[in-house]
């Protein structure tokens, strides 16, 4: 089943905080190992699994989902807040919030 662009973001972010960075990685690139070396664990690299899947969708997607309530958002000063703009998504951090993990669950389930 293919997730939505909601949905990667949420799963993205269920287990702890997610910044930006980390939830492009997640829900645009898949780790690729076909070059991987365990005596090297560096040698490998991201696979661009979803080319149309640009930053400003990823970041107009969480600025939704955290007024939608689904994503919980704090600042780079630690203060949770209800709405963000584009820079403040840049800079902050991100979490599934218990209404954000029933819209995950029913893909999942």
């Amino acid at each position: 089943m293919t997730m939505t662009i909601e949905q990667e973001v949420l799963d993205a972010t269920c287990d702890d905080w997610e910044s930006l960075d980390q939830i492009l990685l997640s829900v645009r690139f898949e780790f690729a190992s076909e070059h991987y070396n365990p005596d090297n664990a560096n040698v490998h690299y991201w696979r661009d699994r979803n080319p149309s899947l640009t930053l400003a969708k990823i970041v107009s997607t969480i600025k939704t989902l955290v007024e939608l309530g689904q994503l919980e958002a704090r600042r780079e000063d630690r203060c949770s807040t209800t709405t963000v703009n584009s820079e403040e998504v840049i800079s902050g951090w991100f979490r599934i919030t218990k209404a954000g993990r029933v819209i995950l669950e029913e893909v999942v389930l």
